[in-house]
């Protein structure tokens, strides 16, 4: 089952190609009775980009922005959990296998990091889906 997050934001920047919006990340306090007379400090304004073409849009516009719940988990599972199984596996196989020491597996385990988030770098043009955007 597919689930769609929508989130009311405002237009920060129209560019060709491009529109910056600004929605307020809310932590797990969204469900929560008491969330008026908490002074939690896990709420913060993130600014969006949408790589996409909306001529109509003007900056300081009310906008609802849509998008699939399954990319929160995507982008969880490629920051963090492929990077800490690359890394332990690394300095396991440094000590094991490779027989170089600790330091030089600790070494290469953040040279394997290094290399992994640069191919993500490099690939995030094609990672980047184009968000649903509606005037609210």
């Amino acid at each position: 089952m597919v689930t769609i997050e929508r989130r009311i934001g405002i237009v920060r920047a129209v560019r060709p190609g491009e529109v910056i919006v600004r929605i307020q990340q809310q932590s797990a306090c969204t469900g929560c009775h008491a969330k008026e007379f908490c002074c939690s400090t896990d709420c913060a304004d993130r600014d969006i980009t949408i790589r996409k073409d909306i001529p109509h849009l003007q900056v300081g516009d009310t906008v609802v922005v849509e998008g699939r719940d399954s990319i929160g988990r995507i982008a969880v599972f490629l920051s963090f959990v492929i990077p800490i199984l690359l890394f332990l596996s690394t300095l396991i196989l440094g000590i094991t296998l490779w027989n170089v020491g600790e330091l030089w597996s600790i070494f290469y385990a953040f040279l394997a990091l290094a290399i992994y988030y640069g191919i993500l770098r490099l690939f995030r043009a094609l990672s980047e889906t184009s968000c649903p955007i509606r005037n609210h």
